[in-house]
């Protein structure tokens, strides 16, 4: 009986030691609108893709249009539920106006969306979707408020993949300085990739 018992609780402790969330481990520590923001990006990711196949094209225009073409060419319908998938979820991201017309893709700006969307203009993609070699970021949480999540941000890439940078990391690896308190993404980021958003 006493053997049984030792058994048990043998496997309970390894089961607690293997799932139990652990301070500094970044795979158990991820906030709900980080995991919301990557539902998101996937969403669009797949919205792209079907686009791509109907017109095949990726809508064209200054950042949100790109994802305010999924809505202008009917490939989602006008809905709270979509329009809340098209801006990033992180508690610290810019609130859009109530009354955006996702329609007019001319008129829109980067006050449309709270995500930062592939500056075709600057930086053509050679394939979509893509990946290996020609695998692109495309889509990436905006700078606009500084950190739209609590010191991380979501990339999307033209395979669907989604990157998770932490400023922490970016820091320790040296692509970004000491003391930066934001991840910048356009031109002026000092990450290579993250120019190629607007």
């Amino acid at each position: 009986m006493g053997s049984k018992i030792f058994a048990v609780a043998a496997v309970l402790g390894l089961a607690a030691y293997l799932f139990w969330p652990r301070k500094n481990d970044l795979r158990h520590d991820v906030p709900s609108d980080v995991q919301t923001c990557k539902k998101n990006m996937t969403a669009i990711y797949k919205g792209w893709v079907a686009l791509k196949k109907q017109t095949g094209q990726l809508p064209q225009g200054p950042g949100p249009a790109m994802i305010a073409g999924l809505i202008a060419n009917g490939i989602w319908e006008d809905t709270d539920a979509y329009r809340k998938m098209m801006t990033c979820p992180g508690p610290d991201a810019h609130a859009l106006p109530q009354a955006i017309d996702f329609t007019q893709t001319a008129s829109l700006n980067n006050a449309s969306s709270a995500y930062a969307c592939r500056n075709q203009k600057d930086y053509p993609l050679a394939r979509f979707p893509a990946g290996g070699a020609n695998n692109e970021p495309i889509l990436a949480c905006d700078n606009a408020n500084g950190m739209n999540h609590d010191g991380v941000m979501n990339v999307l890439y033209t395979d669907g993949s989604i990157t998770t940078l932490h400023l922490d990391q970016e820091i320790e690896r040296g692509r970004l300085p000491a003391g930066t308190t934001t991840i910048i993404v356009g031109k002026e980021s000092p990450i290579e990739n993250l120019k190629k958003l607007r």
